[in-house]
């Protein structure tokens, strides 16, 4: 095994979240749209989106998670930066996102997953809501 941030990852187990994040998106859309007389009626059609996202994050940290082992399980602040790649179809949303979360807060520093790369996969829905 390997000492400190090399740390052998085949013993640290894999872990999975769903989650609702908020965040700055700066990209660029090619696709086609749709218009009408009536605004309500206008939406794309077909679009794919790329571009690059800097969000807050937490970091849940335990024992299980982090080297040097931290006893006390916390939440910590962290910060995501990545990249995106989303196609749309109508109101629906997929995409393939990559990044790091980098710790800002607490012991975040001693989590195995610090600053290391992640593939996430995403799904949405347009919330016309907001749009009005």
């Amino acid at each position: 095994m390997r000492k400190g941030r090399d740390i052998d990852t085949l013993h640290v187990p894999n872990d999975v979240t769903a989650s609702i994040n908020g965040g700055l998106y700066i990209g660029h859309k090619w696709g086609n749209t749709l218009f009408y007389y009536s605004k309500d009626k206008t939406r794309d059609q077909v679009a794919l989106n790329a571009g690059g996202f800097l969000a807050p994050t937490i970091i849940a940290i335990s024992e299980k998670n982090t080297y040097p082992v931290v006893r006390t399980a916390a939440n910590e602040l962290g910060i995501s930066i990545g990249g995106a790649f989303l196609f749309s179809f109508g109101d629906i949303n997929l995409g393939i996102l990559t990044g790091i979360d980098i710790p800002v807060s607490g012991e975040s520093e001693k989590w195995v997953y610090a600053n290391r790369p992640w593939l996430g996969i995403g799904i949405g829905y347009k919330l016309g809501i907001l749009g009005k």
